[in-house]
């Protein structure tokens, strides 16, 4: 198991019921910025952002004590705190097991930096699309009103134009009855072209 665990290309810590560091592989010195040296022996903590430090400690004592676990065990997604100060995004799953009558625990790091930064790019990507999607949906709207106003507009010169043709049309037909008018000879001759343009009006 020791060579197999010296030999993995992911980081493995093994870290005792106080936090101790008691084992670390050659990938979480490649991963993490320290020696092995520099690990073993230390508390857990120089590998921990400082504002989940508490939290770790607090989790490791409730389940040195009482042994239920506040988290899951498998696929825990945390940060880890480099050498050089920056965080590396890993996910994490433990073991437990004893060795000459103590409790250790085993922590197996998988580095998801290019698995983060895809979601990140890929969030971004969905956010713009979001937005593009909600510009397009009022700029559609924008559309629809145009179109019904546009419409509205149209029904109102239609109606304008039929007005205008039938005030064209009974000025033409005025303007035949005076002609016709100027031509009667008797009383009787107008009384009767009144009364044909008046049932030609209501024809």
């Amino acid at each position: 198991n020791g060579v197999l665990a010296e030999s993995s290309p992911d980081p493995i810590l093994t870290i005792d019921e106080t936090s101790t560091i008691v084992f670390a592989n050659e990938a979480a010195e490649r991963a993490f910025g320290y020696s092995v040296g520099e690990m073993v022996g230390q508390s857990l903590h120089m590998l921990i952002p400082a504002d989940l430090r508490e939290r770790h400690a607090a989790g490791v004592a409730h389940y040195v004590n009482t042994g239920v676990r506040r988290i899951a065990w498998q696929g825990l997604r945390v940060p880890v705190r480099t050498k050089s100060g920056t965080e590396l995004p890993v996910e994490i799953s433990f073991g437990e097991f004893e060795w000459q009558g103590q409790k250790l625990f085993s922590g197996f790091l998988r580095d998801i930096s290019q698995q983060v930064e895809n979601e990140r790019v890929i969030g971004a990507a969905h956010a713009q699309l979001q937005e593009q999607a909600s510009e397009l949906e009022q700029q559609v709207e924008e559309a629809q009103m145009l179109t019904e106003e546009l419409e509205l507009s149209n029904a109102e010169a239609e109606l304008r134009a039929q007005l205008a043709a039938s005030s064209a049309e009974r000025a033409k037909r005025l303007l035949a009855l005076s002609t016709e008018l100027n031509k009667a000879a008797t009383a009787s001759d107008v009384a009767d072209l009144i009364l044909d343009a008046g049932m030609s009006a209501v024809g």
